[in-house]
Order: C-alpha cells, then sequence, then structure tokens
C-alpha cells in the first residue's frame, strides 16, 4: 500500500525542508518536497535522498556493542545501559560529576534531541564542550552589539532594493534562499556578492566582489569611512538608538579605501561603489554565511559589519536588517535541555585535546589536589578538575571534525570509558567502548527548529526502527532511571525530575509546545512558523542590551587592526616559498560535514582514496604540478596526501580543500589544521591554517601505501 507522511529533514541547515515521504508498505522509496510550504515549495536537495540511503544502509549499526579487544560483540539495551550506569555511578563517587565529559553536535537536530543536555546537567557539574565550532564568533558578536543575535524573516528580503550575499553560498548550502533573491531581483532589487572565491551563487549575482581572503572586517570598516565621509549615516538613528558612536568613527579614520584597498584586493573605487549602494541603495539587506566566521578575528568581522546596518539606521526596517541566525527560535530546545546546573565546566572545542591532556598529567602530578573524592563526600562539588573518566559523544564526529585530530585521538584514548552513539563506524565510534544504534528521523517523533530558519516542523514516526535502536530520548530515560535507582542522593538534579523522565517522547512535546502557546495537535497537521519569529526585529527600537541601544565596537577592540594611521596586515605573511599556502575550507554540496561521504553518487570530490584541493594553475606550475597529481600538505600539526586540479579562479597562493571525509577512508583533513579560535565564542578558526605543498614523489607514495595498509 502506498502512503505519503508530512516530515522534515533533521539536519542542522539553513533550509529545513519540509519532507512528503513516500511509502511503498512499510519502506520508504522517496521523498519530495512538500509544495505547501512557503520555503520548501516543493523541491529537496540531493541529501534527503541520502537520508534514505542511510536509512536502509547495510553499514548502519542496528545493535548494542561492547568493545572485547580490539573488536565489538552485540548486547542487549539491559546489558549495554546497566554498563554504563556502573561506570556513570563509579566516577561520580570517586571522582563527581566533572570528571564525565559530554560531547554533542548538530549532526541531527531536534528539540528531543536537547534531552542529553538535560540528563547531564541533571548530573550536576559535568564537563561540556561549547558552541558548535561554525558559528559561535558572529553570534557572540551580535549579542555584543544588539544584545541578542536576530535576523529578519527570509520573506523580508523580497522588499530590499540592495542585497549583499556576503561570505554566504546560497547555490550551494542554501538552495531555498534562492526563489527570495529572485523575486527580489523581479521587483527592481540588485544583489552583490562578496567572497574571496567565485562561487556557484555568482550566477545569480549582479555585481561580484572577489577580496582576499580574511579581509572582510577591513572592507567593512572602510566601508563605513566612506558612509561617515560623505555623511551617509542617520543622524536621527545613531542619535536615539546607538551607543559608543564618536568612538567608533575614531576608529573608522585609519581605514580610507585609498589606505586599505591593497590589503583588500579592490581598487579604493570599487571599495566607495560599495559603500554607496549599501548606504544609498536602501533598504539594503546583509546576509551573512559561514564562509566570514572561519577566521580568527571573525568576531570583530561580524562587529565591523553590524556597525554598517546602525549607522545608516537599517536596521528595524522592512527590507534592511543582518541574516544571520535568531536566538529566539532556539526556545523550544531551550526548554527541552532545562537550566545550566551551577558548576557547569564548558570547554572550546578547539581546547579539548589539551583539556583532557592537562587533567590526566595533573592528576597524575598531584594525585591528592586531582578531585578524588571520599565516599561519604558525594555532593555535587569537586576540588580542582579531575581527569576525565567517561566521555558521551552524540550528533557529533570529533576524531574526525575538530581541530588537530591526532591530538585529540591521543586524548581520548587516555579517556578509561568511552560511549558513542552514532548510525555507523566513524572514527569517533571506532575509539569507542560501547556503541549505541542511533535512531534515524523516521524512526522516532519529534520538533525539527533551527535558529535558521522560520518555521518549525513536527516529525513523526514514520518506519518502525530497525533491528535493536532505540531513539535517543528512550537511552537518557533508562540511564536516568537506573542512577535514580543505584544512589538517588548522588544525583538530586534527575531525583528532582523524577516524573520526567517517565514521559514518553509525546508527553515531552505536549508539555514543551504548551509552553509557548502551541499544542502537538497543532503541530502535527504541517509546519508552522517559529514562535520566536519576528519579521523586522528591532522594530521598536529597542535592543537587547543592558543601555536598550546598538554598542558599537570602538577604538579599543579594532586597536590590533592599525597603529595610528598605518594598517597593519591582519594574516600573517606567508614566507617567500612558493610552497607556502592558505588553505580555505568548503563545504561540497550534498554533504553534510563527515556525513554521505559514502554515497552512491560518486562526485569530483570522492573519485580517488584522497581528498582534493584546487589551486591556481599558475600555482600549480610553480610546484611542478600538474592536475591529477597527489601533493603533500603539510603544516605544524600534520601531512595529508590530496589531489591536486586546476582552478584559475583561485586566488593565489590559496588552496581550496573539502573538508569532512573521514580518516579512516583516506580523508582526515583536520590532521593537519591547528586548534585556533576565533576572536569571539567558541569558535574554530580552520581559515587560518596555513601549509606548505609539495609534489608526492613516486617512492614516497609507495611506502604512504604500505604504511596506511599496516
Amino acid at each position: 500500500m502506498k502512503r505519503t507522511v508530512l516530515s522534515a529533514c533533521p539536519l542542522h541547515c539553513y533550509d529545513l525542508c519540509s519532507f512528503q515521504v513516500h511509502l511503498e508498505g512499510e519502506r520508504i522509496v522517496d521523498i519530495t518536497g512538500n509544495p505547501r510550504h512557503p520555503v520548501t515549495r516543493g523541491f529537496v536537495c540531493s541529501q534527503a535522498n541520502r537520508l534514505i540511503e542511510r536509512q536502509y544502509s547495510p553499514d548502519r549499526i542496528t545493535a548494542p556493542l561492547l568493545r572485547v579487544g580490539e573488536t565489538w560483540r552485540r548486547a542487549s539495551w539491559d546489558e549495554v545501559l546497566d554498563h554504563i550506569a556502573q561506570a556513570l555511578v563509579k566516577a561520580l563517587k570517586q571522582y563527581g560529576p566533572s570528571s564525565i565529559l559530554h560531547m554533542a553536535g548538530t549532526g541531527s537536530t531536534g528539540v528531543l534531541k536537547q534531552l542529553d543536555r538535560r540528563f547531564f546537567y541533571g548530573l550536576g557539574g559535568v564537563t561540556v564542550v561549547d558552541g558548535t565550532m561554525g558559528w559561535e564568533a558572529g553570534l557572540a558578536a551580535q549579542r555584543a552589539d544588539f544584545g541578542v543575535a536576530a535576523s529578519p524573516a527570509w520573506a523580508d528580503l523580497v522588499r530590499a532594493q540592495t542585497i549583499f550575499l556576503w561570505g554566504r553560498d546560497p547555490a550551494t548550502t542554501n538552495t531555498h534562499l534562492i526563489p527570495y533573491l529572485v523575486e527580489a531581483k523581479e521587483k527592481g532589487a540588485k544583489v552583490i556578492l562578496i567572497d574571496p572565491l567565485r562561487t556557484p551563487s555568482a550566477q545569480i549575482a549582479d555585481e561580484v566582489y572577489r577580496i582576499q581572503p580574511g579581509t572582510d572586517s577591513l572592507l567593512a570598516l572602510s566601508m563605513a569611512y566612506v558612509i561617515l565621509e560623505n555623511r551617509w549615516w542617520d543622524s536621527d538613528f545613531v542619535t536615539s538608538h546607538v551607543n559608543n558612536f564618536a568612538a567608533f568613527a575614531k576608529a573608522v579614520a585609519a581605514y580610507s579605501p585609498e589606505t586599505v584597498g591593497e590589503h583588500i584586493g579592490l581598487e579604493p573605487r570599487l571599495i566607495r561603489t560599495l559603500a554607496r549602494l549599501y548606504a544609498k541603495g536602501r533598504p539594503s539587506a546583509l546576509v551573512l554565511g559561514a564562509g566570514l566566521l572561519r577566521y580568527g578575528q571573525s568576531g570583530l568581522t561580524v562587529r565591523a559589519i553590524d556597525a554598517l546596518a546602525a549607522i545608516t539606521g537599517q536596521l528595524g526596517i522592512s527590507g534592511g536588517g543582518i541574516h544571520l541566525a535568531n536566538d529566539s527560535y532556539n526556545s523550544l530546545s531551550q526548554a527541552a535541555a532545562g537550566e545550566e546546573p551551577e558548576g557547569l565546566q564548558k570547554v572550546a572545542w578547539t581546547d579539548l585535546a589539551c583539556e583532557i591532556e592537562e587533567r590526566r598529567k595533573n592528576s597524575l602530578a598531584n594525585p591528592d589536589q586531582s578531585g578524588l573524592r571520599s565516599e561519604e563526600n558525594r555532593t555535587n562539588d569537586t576540588t580542582g578538575k579531575p581527569p576525565i573518566q567517561i566521555a558521551f559523544v552524540n550528533r557529533a564526529n570529533p576524531a574526525s571534525q575538530v581541530p588537530d585530530i591526532a591530538s585529540l585521538t591521543s586524548a581520548l584514548h587516555t579517556i578509561p570509558f568511552k560511549v558513542v552513539i552514532d548510525f555507523t563506524f566513524t572514527d569517533t565510534a571506532r575509539l569507542a567502548d560501547v556503541i549505541l544504534p542511533a535512531a534515524t528521523s523516521f524512526e522516532a517523533p519529534d520538533l525539527i527548529a533551527s535558529e535558521r530558519n522560520d518555521y518549525i516542523h513536527y516529525q513523526p514516526t514514520i518506519v518502525a526502527p530497525r533491528g535493536q535502536v532505540l531513539p535517543e530520548n528512550c537511552i537518557w530515560q533508562g540511564l536516568a532511571q537506573r542512577l535514580i535507582a543505584a544512589d538517588a542522593s548522588m544525583v538530586p538534579g534527575l531525583v528532582k525530575e523524577r516524573d520526567h523522565w517517565n514521559q514518553s517522547a509525546e508527553q515531552w512535546l505536549e508539555d514543551i509546545l504548551q509552553d509557548h502557546g502551541l499544542s502537538l495537535e497543532g503541530v502535527q497537521g504541517g509546519p508552522r512558523p517559529n514562535p520566536g519569529m519576528e519579521v523586522i526585529p528591532f522594530k521598536d527600537g529597542s535592543f537587547a542590551t543592558p543601555s536598550g541601544k546598538v554598542e558599537l565596537a570602538g577604538e579599543t577592540e579594532f586597536a590590533h587592526l592599525s597603529c595610528g594611521n598605518k594598517v597593519v596586515p591582519i594574516e600573517q605573511a606567508l614566507t617567500e616559498s612558493a610552497s607556502s599556502f592558505r588553505m580555505l575550507f568548503v563545504r561540497p554540496k550534498g554533504k553534510r560535514n563527515s556525513q554521505f561521504w559514502d554515497s552512491e553518487d560518486l562526485d569530483e570530490s570522492n573519485l580517488s582514496d584522497t581528498p582534493s584541493v584546487r589551486l591556481h594553475r599558475e600555482d600549480m606550475q610553480d610546484l611542478n604540478v600538474r592536475p591529477g597529481d597527489e601533493v603533500i600538505v603539510e603544516s605544524e600539526q600534520g601531512s595529508l596526501i590530496v589531489t591536486a586540479l586546476a582552478d584559475d579562479d583561485m586566488p593565489r597562493r590559496t588552496v581550496v580543500i573539502t573538508p569532512g571525509q573521514s580518516r579512516h577512508s583516506g580523508g582526515g583533513v583536520n590532521l593537519i589544521t591547528p586548534p585556533t579560535s576565533t576572536d569571539l565564542g567558541p569558535g574554530f578558526a580552520c581559515n587560518e591554517t596555513k601549509c606548505t605543498l609539495r609534489k608526492l614523489p613516486k617512492a614516497e607514495r609507495i611506502l604512504y601505501s604500505r604504511t596506511k595498509s599496516l
């Protein structure tokens, strides 16, 4: 029997597609876009089919696994949950909650997925990884400027007269934004693309401005210089709604187009043209992407761009604003996660390997100061930072996706007990002592929401879980019940919510929705606007800062970019050697970080057993490399063999690499990335990677192949 069920994409993506899932009997055979959804509009990207492939993949883990030496054996849920609960009890008694590390990512989204945080919060001051690596700098910048990250609705873009796609490539990563851009252009809007690379989105842009990598903050400040020079700023808005304007104007004085144009890679007249387009082509919308957020000064960059909107009075107006993300859209997920406990230990992904190793070394050097506790001292307070005893990983693959993975892998090996929840044997799952099978989005009910999309979607159970698979909320529920039964005095946070941990998924969702004026029955009828949505944020001129005004960055914040009237280059200079390059990371279409690399429809990025890099043909000639040759990329962290591809649209002395491919299948890009943090938020500045390239000699290739096979 054929049937169709409404659902939604669980991937952490701008578009958050509304699905029509088509079944024949009890098997999913196709996914199409919901034609009645105002964003999805009847079409979905290729990742929808990848979800079907994963659902029925022969490589999928469908039962709990326990490590036995170098392999694993199947186990029952009772056995593995008892085993994990006993390990948690031991760690809590001997070392306290901060000896438990929780590493969660965004590989799969859903409101009920946040119950993992609620469970660990119930244990007390555990150690958690902070942030998502990709967006934290931008969010922190907007919270500093506006008190909150808040974007207009997508539909408001059609009211803009000028649209700046700044570091955003919707043709690759945000295809459902394209119809809004097309409609805006039909109404007379001009689309401006700013990017170091010529991306597929250049086809929809009216004008393309190629800048040097990492110079976005200089460009924004130079545009501000021109705006102030020509008195294009909105004095009424600034007087009423902006603080620190004088300090910002003084800081901007060092960034005339004539001073910074060469650094940026644009002629001064082009910078002046951009400033005019933004200030005079109002309302102007700024659509920012992840490309801006991968540099060391990314937070400062977003603050400089925020200032453009503030000084021209293009906040709180239709067709204006800044499109990045919305803190208010996370209210449903935050309700599921609950409140952070006192003593919660947060560590950035970029600091994780160092944190684990330092704790281990400190415990060996100072065993009396390592957080060890007696049976009588079962409070949630610990002295010092104990060594990590247990690590949980879910919705993440840190052994592939975190910088300097060699150091992180080494650190993870020192943790006595590791639990991973995943679909397949990822690089991280291969390190685990216990592997728990993850349920797909088709096998469990949930509510899908994103901080970058205007709608929420109910996701029903569509097919029965494969094998012995359980939804994640059932895993946390089973562990919570066991810990409460083992020693209620040890986990007062879980005991306080004992009744909640006995609820069904539907009861959790109903409670969360009711607190937001919604009902489960209401969202089951189809996608609904996110309850936190504001079509035009800041429309009343009020901001969430303590002053109620925009707080501009000024001389203090921008000081490191200039010395007097002399601009200091943002990037550390490359050596004079022709083999020295800067590396940029660009996600390929159809992939989601380390997901879907085993897809059946191969593309250029995975035709060989090595990743590929793109570089300018003249750079290839300098290296005596031809297209298709294998080269070695080397950094301070390590080395990686890649295939060289020619691309004359590339900036000179720059290589683009595709991240995501697993280490065990020949990838491992993060073997060469340093753990460089962004200036604001716990972000990962992967585009700060400096490397050298050299042609791979045949003898070295043979040696590498033999070593890899051992």
